[in-house]
């Protein structure tokens, strides 16, 4: 059974993608949150495209897709554990399952490259912070909804407010362009 917010085409593909972040290097659940949202923040910045169209939602350390997290934070993960394992606290490749590179185009191989060349190395707390830039879109709501001190104070942590990614491209009409007719056959992010 798949959860109502991942289709099978994007649990195949997260899946895949999970399973190449952690090759040869473990990742904990938050490295795995942030990597799986910047993939689709540079995607809709580089070319107005979402990798995943996901939905995140503003949480105090940073853009969270929900049913990833819950599933990510299950001893047994149940929609990706055909793809990665939990070995005490940090992520691998589940055992004899090879990456499957058919679910994506030459950019996406290249950009799953990048971001796992660029993040995957940083700490947790480094890539809450990268979320977290003044010009990153979880800044931007989280300062226009007035979340930021609460956030400090830790006076709450998750909140329902989504991550608006059109604030990525709102002075590119081109891309700005690409991601409206996105939306139009593809749906808006879940």
């Amino acid at each position: 059974m798949l959860s109502p917010s991942f289709t099978s085409e994007q649990k195949e593909k997260l899946g895949n993608s999970l399973l190449y972040l952690t090759q040869g290097k473990s990742l904990n659940k938050t490295q795995l949150l942030k990597l799986t949202y910047l993939l689709d923040e540079y995607s809709i910045k580089e070319r107005g495209i979402p990798y995943f169209n996901f939905l995140y939602k503003v949480w105090q350390f940073g853009p969270v897709k929900r049913d990833l997290f819950v599933d990510l934070s299950n001893e047994k993960q149940y929609w990706f554990g055909d793809y990665i394992s939990l070995n005490g606290n940090q992520f691998q490749p589940k055992e004899g399952v090879e990456f499957v590179d058919d679910e994506f185009s030459d950019y996406e191989i290249d950009l799953l490259k990048k971001i796992k060349d660029q993040f995957s190395k940083k700490w947790a707390s480094d890539l809450v912070k990268a979320t977290h830039e003044r010009i990153r879109p979880w800044y931007i709501v989280s300062r226009d909804n007035g979340l930021l001190e609460s956030f400090r104070k830790g006076e709450i942590t998750s909140t329902d407010f989504d991550i608006d990614m059109k604030v990525l491209i709102k002075n590119d009409d081109y891309k700005l362009q690409r991601y409206q007719e996105y939306l139009e056959n593809f749906g808006e992010p879940n």
